[in-house]
């Protein structure tokens, strides 16, 4: 298969971060022989770790550390959210032409979503970009909570998006905690793979220590996730209170996977 990037902009990351991407390429119109309709890949570091296309309908491991750390139910989770995206798209490009006043030949869109984090400073950032026909088409503006237009045809989408306060809400919250506790997650299955094996990753730079054993890895991310964001809840008898409060709270809201993420039509 043949996967096609369009270039839009990322944020720089040196050599003390980590980077964890997930690309979502649409393509209407045959470009290339073979190439998918849709195609979805993730990185961590520059390094491949998962792959999904509309051809082969699955969501296939391309690290061996992945295929232990990803429950079955988990990996099917993602191939089902990758299922629904595809068919977002494929809907979404016919949309997309008619507001360029296009009727023929071949067209993308494309999604580019994640998050850096240094490992020395502590310092993290997410993105979250759009493209069509590889120029820049809209983008989430994270420090003002919402999308930006680049070309007058996004416009309507972005007016609909930014209505949505319920998801801007739940994406700055992603793109704080829970993308950069998935990256650190990663991290660490990645490292503890290396050296179990002896084999580094090329595009891998430094990585966590290796995490202790847990055969039920969501709620030992979830105990991690809670421990480090809320850490500064219990320095008395009341802020104990107010802490177990707000994580009973947020621990019944809590997404292990980005489902929202999908909600994505234009």
């Amino acid at each position: 298969m043949i996967f096609i990037i369009f270039s839009i902009c990322i944020p720089l990351v040196h050599s003390a971060s980590h980077i964890f991407i997930t690309t979502y390429t649409g393509v209407n119109g045959q470009m290339f022989e073979e190439t998918p309709e849709f195609s979805a890949v993730t990185t961590l570091d520059g390094q491949q770790i998962d792959y999904y296309d509309s051809e082969i309908k699955k969501l296939i491991p391309k690290q061996d550390w992945m295929e232990d750390y990803a429950s079955k139910d988990l990996w099917k989770a993602d191939t089902e959210i990758r299922e629904n995206v595809q068919q977002i798209y494929k809907n979404n490009i016919p949309r997309l032409m008619q507001r360029f006043n296009q009727t023929h030949g071949v067209h993308t869109y494309q999604r580019m979503y994640g998050c850096d984090w240094d490992d020395e400073t502590g310092v993290s950032r997410g993105f979250d970009e759009y493209s069509y026909d590889g120029e820049r088409f809209i983008s989430l503006d994270l420090k003002e909570n919402r999308y930006t237009a680049y070309v007058p045809q996004a416009i309507p989408t972005v007016m609909k998006w930014n209505h949505d306060r319920e998801q801007l809400v739940y994406l700055k919250r992603y793109y704080r905690y829970e993308c950069v506790y998935w990256l650190k997650e990663l991290l660490h299955y990645s490292k503890a793979s290396s050296e179990k094996t002896g084999k580094v990753p090329e595009s891998t730079g430094r990585s966590l220590t290796k995490p202790a054993v847990n055969d039920n890895k969501s709620d030992d991310f979830k105990n991690r996730y809670y421990k480090d964001v809320h850490s500064d809840e219990c320095n008395d008898e009341t802020s104990v209170t107010n802490g177990k409060r707000r994580r009973d709270r947020e621990h019944n809201q809590i997404k292990l996977r980005p489902t929202s993420l999908i909600k994505i039509n234009i």
